[in-house]
């Protein structure tokens, strides 16, 4: 989707529709950042023999999402 030559006009109501949705977006995407980062710290010192020795689950996730 190519962006309009026009600039688009919203109103005020929109604007702030659109904040409140983009705020709610950003804390989702906060706790579930929270949720995933309090996962890690309880399995951190678990080891996955498969990948070899001393390679804990946070190394294996970071591989497998970065």
């Amino acid at each position: 989707m190519e962006p309009s030559s026009h600039p688009t006009v919203h109103t005020k109501k929109q604007v702030k529709r659109e904040m409140e949705r983009l705020t709610m977006e950003l804390k989702l995407a906060s706790q579930g950042n929270e949720l995933r980062d309090r996962l890690i710290f309880i399995t951190e010192g678990t080891v996955d023999k498969s990948y070899g020795p001393g390679v804990t689950r946070r190394e294996i996730w970071t591989l497998h999402n970065t």
